[in-house]
């Protein structure tokens, strides 16, 4: 869980799942204000693919609340409370995060991350 605030409407966050250290395999969580679009997207440059793609009205300068839950290769990611992504993700099954800003600044404040009971 985190706010994410963008400088300005060029530039992208990313939000990078099973990140093990090599940017170039795992996923994106991409948020792209030009666009108002988030794109989720593998990141190995010989096959990136767009796997799903939500609309989004971005307002720069209001932050975006995310949050992200994973159970096994389930992700599950809500936005703002206005969208909602669920996708099962075999392919980079570590459990790492890592953030990023391209073409700008920005901040990921009151970033919360635990480990989710066990549901027999």
């Amino acid at each position: 869980e985190a706010d994410l605030a963008l400088a300005k409407t060029d530039m992208e966050a990313n939000v990078l799942l099973g990140y093990t250290g090599d940017r170039f395999n795992c996923y994106s969580l991409s948020v792209l204000p030009r666009e108002n679009l988030i794109k989720l997207r593998t990141t190995d440059p010989c096959e990136h693919l767009t796997l799903e793609t939500l609309p989004l009205t971005l307002n720069i300068g209001h932050p975006i609340k995310l949050r992200i839950f994973r159970s096994g290769s389930i992700f599950e990611v809500f936005v703002d409370e206005q969208a909602v992504l669920t996708k099962r993700l075999y392919r980079y099954a570590a459990s790492g995060v890592g953030l990023e800003f391209r073409d700008g600044g920005g901040s990921f404040s009151n970033l919360l991350v635990r480990r989710l009971a066990h549901v027999p």
